[in-house]
């Protein structure tokens, strides 16, 4: 039975995957366009995150392509010649991304990220590229193999901006970084008052997938705001929730001297508090703040007295849905 004590040792192997990740990518051979003009990342719950995670790197970064992170059961366009599509299913069943699959990969240029499924047998029936991961584990805890599968492969294939096969090397060290402190600290305040995360580029995934990890590990509802808009709207509102405590700023070193998050901080009288991420570079920081996600998910699980590797709601979700389109 998957339970916490599976979860905890599969976190331990997250460095492992990375590297296994890493050496798909670079080995895949997939027909990818000459010159790359748009990545459209298809993908739903711990599959769909990888978009985000490519968007916060390619935005800050300036990457000469688009990515668009879309979690969704169609691609609401029609590809063009330069896209590049990744459809990521870690099981390979999950409904809305073999929608995607039947709808837009016979015509363009797909490569499949997934460990097996209906994904997988119809990506070799249609002769489509696949990066397969690892068996047996949960698609949220298997982040690390699907992340840099994906990076690989692109670092194998083309020249981009800041990123390259040896600083994905390099930023493997990061899986090591002792969280403890830092973790037991978070999940004890969240404990007590549920976050209200404020994020700024180039951070978004990270709150993204702390509200992700905390809802299906932890059965905790959070929520996100977004700078700059936040400070349009829901800055009025935030003094009024009753507990200044909940607010919590995402940050690191590229958020520095950000005058959105200072003007937003000062506006609520620097009543919040902070969630630090850590690292040599984006990458590593992004890495850290995954890690530091899962971990004080994990905890707040069994402060909650919940089975992490369960998602009871969520599989009566897809039981639903399948019965739904059987008819």
């Amino acid at each position: 039975m998957m339970d916490r004590n599976f979860f905890e040792k599969t976190l331990e192997r997250w460095q492992e995957l990375a590297i296994r990740g890493l050496r798909t990518g670079e080995k895949a051979e997939c027909d990818a366009p000459d010159v790359l003009e748009r990545i459209i990342v298809t993908g739903m719950g711990g599959s769909g995150i990888v978009g985000d995670f490519l968007s916060d790197l390619a935005n800050h970064y300036s990457w000469p392509f688009e990515v668009l992170s879309l979690k969704d059961d169609r691609i609401p366009f029609r590809p063009r010649e330069g896209d590049l599509i990744f459809v990521v299913s870690y099981s390979g069943n999950t409904l809305e991304t073999l929608s995607v699959f039947n709808q837009s990969c016979s015509a363009s240029r797909c490569i499949i990220v997934t460990s097996g499924g209906e994904l997988l047998s119809r990506s070799i029936a249609s002769g489509k590229c696949s990066l397969r991961l690892s068996e047996g584990l949960l698609p949220r805890l298997d982040l690390p193999e699907i992340l840099y599968s994906i990076l690989s492969f692109l670092t194998s294939n083309y020249k981009i901006p800041n990123i390259k096969a040896e600083s994905l090397d390099d930023s493997i060290v990061i899986f090591k970084e002792d969280l403890k402190h830092q973790v037991n600290e978070l999940a004890k305040r969240f404990m007590i008052s549920p976050p209200i995360l404020i994020v700024s580029r180039p951070y978004f995934s990270v709150a993204i997938r702390l509200k992700n990890d905390l809802a299906e590990n932890s059965k905790l509802y959070s929520s996100i705001e977004f700078l700059p808009e936040a400070a349009h709207n829901v800055v009025e509102a935030l003094p009024y929730i009753g507990d200044p405590n909940r607010i919590f700023i995402v940050t690191g070193k590229y958020s520095w001297g950000n005058i959105y998050i200072e003007a937003f901080s000062k506006a609520l009288n620097g009543k919040t508090g902070y969630i630090e991420l850590k690292g040599d570079s984006l990458l590593q920081e992004l890495i850290y703040g995954y890690r530091l996600s899962a971990y004080i998910s994990l905890e707040l699980s069994s402060l909650r007295g919940f089975n992490p590797c369960t998602t009871e709601n969520i599989d009566k979700y897809k039981e639903e849905l399948g019965r739904v389109l059987s008819h």
